[in-house]
């Protein structure tokens, strides 16, 4: 089992537990590195590959990401007991809750859509011109997600950003040849954020809300 002791011992000799469900954990952020070390050096490979025209993504790879994704969610499922208010329970299952959600669409029963996700970061490279301006509305898809898993922001932060965001990638991208099938493939990958992390259904008709819904856990 892939678990991350929250535990260190004072300079006093005693034990103390560390809260593992907060932004300046030790416990959490050393989940979050471990998982960065093990997938980033692959799916930089792989983006650089594409770019020079070359795929180099093989069916066990993609398996390899969805492990480590299954590995995070066990880090962080091990932490989340710690917390100590409800302020903590609540946006701990949130992001417990979003990791599980992310991993089954992208990896459950088939790769598919994980490797259709991959497969499209060379089309959104190409339309960075077109969708510069998409970041302003306050989600940038590269530190954004990486701000949720630490905990440096809450929904009620992103939740709004994230939903113009999907709006403008699908306004910005309709006039670009890989724009079509891109659109549909993260507007998707950003649903599930909105439905899972936001509570949120996104439909024209529906207006923003956080309501919270709480996790299942079940232990070993």
């Amino acid at each position: 089992m892939f678990v991350v002791a929250a535990i260190v011992i004072c300079f006093d000799g005693a034990a103390k537990v560390v809260q593992g469900c907060h932004p300046t954990s030790k416990a959490l952020h050393i989940c979050l590195n471990i998982y960065l070390e093990k997938d980033f050096p692959l799916i930089e490979t792989f983006v650089k590959s594409r770019r020079q025209g070359r795929v180099l993504l093989e069916d066990p790879d993609l398996q390899n990401i969805c492990r480590h994704i299954a590995s995070l969610n066990e880090c962080y499922n091990s932490l989340w007991r710690e917390c100590t208010s409800y302020w903590q329970v609540e946006r701990y299952s949130r992001l417990i809750h979003l990791i599980s959600s992310t991993h089954s669409y992208l990896c459950s029963n088939t790769t598919d859509v994980l490797k259709e996700v991959l497969l499209n970061t060379d089309c959104m490279s190409r339309a960075k011109p077109y969708i510069a301006n998409c970041s302003s509305t306050g989600f940038d898809w590269m530190m954004t997600w990486k701000q949720i898993l630490r905990m440096q922001v809450s929904p009620e932060d992103r939740c709004q950003a994230l939903g113009n965001y999907k709006t403008c990638l699908a306004r910005q991208l309709v006039n670009i040849p890989c724009g079509k099938e891109s659109t549909r493939v993260y507007g998707n990958l950003i649903e599930v954020w909105l439905k899972n992390w936001c509570d949120k259904d996104s439909s024209p008709s529906s207006a923003m809300k956080y309501f919270y819904h709480p996790a299942t856990f079940t232990s070993n």
